[in-house]
């Protein structure tokens, strides 16, 4: 089997995989009570404590995040059902794949890249970088579904700009 028939089905794997977790990842935060309660605050301040956070970085998590972490959590919550299942479906998967490197962007600066934590950010912004770059290439997805059926926009649906015209 060449390349081109394994790379639609890899993409596929790395979509699910990262849909997958970042669904467990709201689940989890939701069980232990995170809205209403002090989950996000906890988390933040173990990572100030024991990683080595840019300065910049570490004044926002310190004097906006912490003192706000109730807006971060309704935002953050939701933020990773929306991109777990968008990727999973793999509907404006690019999109979906761009608001996840934002957040695990962030994550990896906050668990600092030496960490386990960090090691596992920065293998998303890696596999999320591809998803974008790649996107229109993956198997399984609304995006493709919708894409044949006429109904393109190259931000969402992830089909590449000036092919648009080709699909129909």
């Amino acid at each position: 089997m060449t390349s081109v028939r394994i790379a639609p089905w890899a993409l596929l794997a790395a979509r699910v995989s990262m849909g997958a977790f970042f669904l467990y990842e709201a689940s989890t935060q939701l069980a232990k009570g995170w809205i209403g309660g002090d989950g996000l605050r906890k988390m933040i301040a173990s990572a100030l404590r024991d990683n080595s956070i840019p300065g910049p970085y570490r004044s926002f998590l310190e004097n906006i995040v912490i003192e706000h972490d109730q807006l971060f959590t309704l935002l953050v919550i939701p933020g990773e059902i929306a991109v777990g299942v968008a990727l999973v479906l793999g509907i404006a998967t690019r999109f979906a794949a761009l608001a996840a490197l934002t957040m695990n962007v962030n994550f990896a600066v906050m668990n600092g890249v030496v960490t386990a934590g960090g090691l596992f950010d920065v293998l998303f912004v890696v596999l999320e970088i591809t998803l974008i770059a790649f996107v229109a290439r993956q198997a399984l997805s609304v995006d493709g579904v919708l894409a044949r059926r006429g109904m393109t926009a190259p931000l969402l649906t992830g089909i590449p700009l000036g092919t648009e015209s080709t699909l129909n």
